[in-house]
C-alpha cells in the first residue's frame, strides 16, 4: 500500500484518496549509451477538490466577484512523497476551479 502527500506552498493538499491517487511518471533517456543522462519529465494532470484548506493553500476565494477568475501565471511550488519518500519536486500549475475541484497541471524539476 502505498500513502501519497502532495504538498503546495508547504500545505499538505487533501486528495480524493491518498492510497489510489492517479500517478504516472515517465523518465525519458536522451541516448542509449548514456542511461544516467535524463530528459525532463512530462507533466500530468491531477484534479484536487474544492476544500478550505486546498482553496487557502493556492490563495482561491469562491466568492461570487471572483468565481473561477484566478492568475494562472503563478506556479505552485509542489513535492509528491509516496510513503514519506520524495518521489517528485515540480510546479503545479492551475488551469480552472469551481466549487468542487481544482484541476491543473504537474510539471516536474526533478525526480528520483
Amino acid at each position: 500500500m502505498r500513502v501519497l502527500e502532495v504538498i503546495i506552498n508547504d500545505t499538505t493538499i487533501d486528495v480524493e484518496s491518498r492510497i489510489d491517487f492517479p500517478l504516472l511518471l515517465k523518465k525519458q533517456i536522451l541516448s542509449f549509451g548514456q542511461v544516467d543522462s535524463r530528459g525532463d519529465v512530462t507533466s500530468f494532470t491531477v484534479k484536487f477538490p474544492s476544500t478550505e484548506n486546498n482553496l487557502r493553500a493556492l490563495n482561491l476565494n469562491l466568492n461570487l466577484d471572483n468565481y473561477g477568475k484566478f492568475n494562472n501565471t503563478e506556479n505552485y511550488e509542489t513535492t509528491i512523497l509516496v510513503n514519506s519518500i520524495e518521489l517528485m519536486r515540480g510546479i503545479f500549475i492551475l488551469t480552472s476551479f469551481n466549487d468542487n475541484y481544482i484541476e491543473g497541471y504537474i510539471q516536474s524539476t526533478a525526480i528520483g
